[in-house]
C-alpha cells in the first residue's frame, strides 16, 4: 500500500498476456496510485513484457475491470 513495487522483467507470451496483465493490474490497484500512474505503469508493463503487446483498448479494459475492486 505504499505505492512502491518492482516492475516485472519476464516476458508474457501470447496466451498468458491477459492473465498476467490482469495480475499486475491487481497489484497496482493495491498501491494507492493516481489513475494516471496506474494506467501509465500498466502500459509500461504491457509494452515491456507482453509479446506481442496488447492494444491500448485491451489494456484499458483490463485496467478498468480490475480497478473496480478496492
Amino acid at each position: 500500500g505504499n505505492g512502491k513495487f518492482t516492475m516485472p522483467d519476464e516476458i508474457f507470451p501470447n496466451g498468458n498476456r491477459n492473465n498476467e496483465l490482469a495480475k499486475w493490474a491487481g497489484i497496482l490497484n493495491t498501491k494507492n496510485l493516481s489513475e494516471n500512474d496506474y494506467y501509465g505503469y500498466l502500459n509500461q508493463i504491457n509494452s515491456k513484457c507482453c509479446q506481442p503487446p496488447l492494444n491500448d483498448s485491451e489494456v484499458e479494459a483490463i485496467g478498468k475491470s480490475i480497478s473496480r475492486y478496492a
